[in-house]
């Protein structure tokens, strides 16, 4: 493999899946001069993340042959994978392009409309295929995803639907699509016997649904968690052959949905709220990556953006940016000379590790990426690259530069807790109100030292106590989060 983009991830307990996605290999036994051709990537990959590694040395990378299941699952363009709930053996791949120019190669299975597949990635069987076309009669490509695996929900907003007939218009991924309304809402679990909901987001979006946009799911926001989504490029749904068409989002505008808004009311659309962002707002742009984490002690939530394009100019963007929320603070972090776009990065849980996997460098067919595994590592604290994934990089510290702006250290402890210039509905400031000492349980834990002699002895017992009641209580927490979700979906869907 010379470069590959366009792909789906999600991380699973220890494995970093990367499915599907295009590449661009090179013919022959020289690397950097030896002519290259377009194709797809037709398997599932599997990223070792127990743990520490060097992409350069000894980075551990599985492959399983999608074709040889039965049903076989699609081979596909920027949909997404989705990890499912914490003890759900199973991943998920929704949505996805069409690339019908490969469709003779290695057994190649066109996405199916209507369909959500599953994995089972203990047993390592056979793809199953879920019917889904109620609520989803397109296969759509380029929304934008976030995922609320504590809850077992997922979501994909808009995004475009077309065959990949041809690369003229790069990066667009088709000369011809059309540009489509409304969230699709899974539910992973299917507690409810129904597993996915199409909801309205034409309140949020103005009849102009948006495609290359990120998306971000923050737990410890509201009843039941929120979406926060940045970006993109808005345009009529239409068909249209024009990528550039269309008008690119301002990032300072933050978009807002309230999970337990919708889950109160599954037959409605949820309630989304608006907010202007300040700082150093992020350059108009698609397809970067988009990941959040929250402080320890539940003050700031962090949400970190990385590369991305401008399909209007051109541009490509080697940078990182953290949106830190409830002051809406754009603060830039990094600022480099190698772009990339079409990337997926994932933040490692209780961890400053930011992984990311593929991406364009450039908009040419011809260009290799210097990372040759496809994959690399920064240091969201001290906001340093590397080679070097470290497992032991924990627990969660909020970057030094966002601290510098937003006041406090690594744990937590902002002093800056509203937007400058005020609210725009006091609705979303509820959504902000701190839900006690459980706000931190998603990102950071603390670690407790040993001592010597009987005194430390002693101290051990009691925090060991301590921590496990306070794991205790928080799976008893999560168990009854989940029943009161699939409670209130399942009154919505009878």
């Amino acid at each position: 493999m010379c470069a590959r983009w366009e792909h789906q991830t999600a991380l699973k307990g220890d494995v970093l899946y990367v499915d599907g996605g295009l590449e661009t290999i090179y013919d022959g036994n020289e690397r950097w001069t030896d002519e290259f051709y377009l194709g797809l990537n037709y398997y599932l990959l599997g990223v070792n993340m127990s743990g520490s590694w060097d992409w350069e040395t000894n980075i551990s990378i599985s492959i399983w042959n999608k074709s040889a299941s039965t049903p076989s699952p699609p081979t596909s363009l920027r949909g997404h994978l989705f990890q499912g709930l914490p003890e759900d053996p199973k991943i998920y791949l929704y949505g996805g392009a069409d690339f019908s120019s490969n469709s003779s190669r290695h057994n190649y299975s066109s996405p199916n409309a209507g369909v959500l597949w599953s994995y089972d990635t203990v047993e390592r069987s056979d793809w199953a295929a879920i019917d889904i076309s109620n609520a989803s009669p397109w296969q759509p490509t380029r929304g934008a995803h976030a995922e609320a695996s504590d809850l077992g929900l997922a979501f994909y907003l808009n995004g475009e639907a077309g065959d990949v007939e041809s690369i003229a218009v790069w990066g667009n991924l088709s000369t011809l699509v059309a540009h489509l309304e409304g969230m699709i809402v899974l539910d992973t679990a299917n507690t409810t016997g129904r597993t996915a909901w199409n909801i309205s987001t034409e309140a949020m979006t103005g009849g102009t649904p948006r495609s290359g946009a990120g998306m971000a799911y923050v737990p410890e926001m509201g009843e039941s968690g929120a979406l926060v989504l940045v970006g993109g490029i808005a345009r009529e749904p239409l068909i249209t052959d024009d990528p550039a068409s269309g008008e690119l989002i301002n990032l300072s505008q933050i978009q807002i949905w309230d999970v337990s808004s919708w889950l109160s009311s599954p037959d409605k659309n949820g309630t989304w709220y608006t907010q202007t962002a300040t700082g150093t707002v992020p350059a108009l742009r698609t397809d970067f990556c988009l990941v959040a984490a929250t402080a320890a002690d539940g003050s700031s939530h962090n949400i970190y953006l990385y590369g991305g394009r401008n399909p209007k100019s051109g541009t490509i963007y080697d940078d990182v940016y953290a949106l830190s929320l409830p002051s809406f603070t754009w603060t830039r972090l990094f600022e480099g000379q190698s772009p990339r776009w079409g990337h997926t990065c994932h933040l490692v849980p209780n961890s400053t590790q930011l992984v990311t996997l593929g991406g364009a460098l450039d908009l040419e067919r011809a260009t290799c990426d210097w990372e040759w595994r496809g994959v690399a590592a920064l240091d969201v604290w001290s906001v340093t690259w590397n080679s070097v994934f470290d497992a032991g990089a924990r627990p969660y510290k909020v970057t030094q530069g966002v601290a510098e702006v937003v006041g406090g250290g690594d744990a937590g402890g902002a002093t800056l807790t509203a937007p400058a210039g005020g609210w725009e509905t006091e609705a979303l400031a509820g959504l902000f109100e701190r839900r006690g000492s459980s706000s931190s349980t998603s990102t950071g834990t603390a670690a407790a030292g040993s001592g010597s002699g009987s005194k430390g002895s002693s101290t051990g017992a009691i925090v060991g106590g301590v921590v496990g009641g306070i794991a205790g209580a928080v799976l008893v927490a999560l168990a009854v989060m989940r029943l009161w979700v699939r409670s209130r979906i399942s009154r919505g869907a009878s």
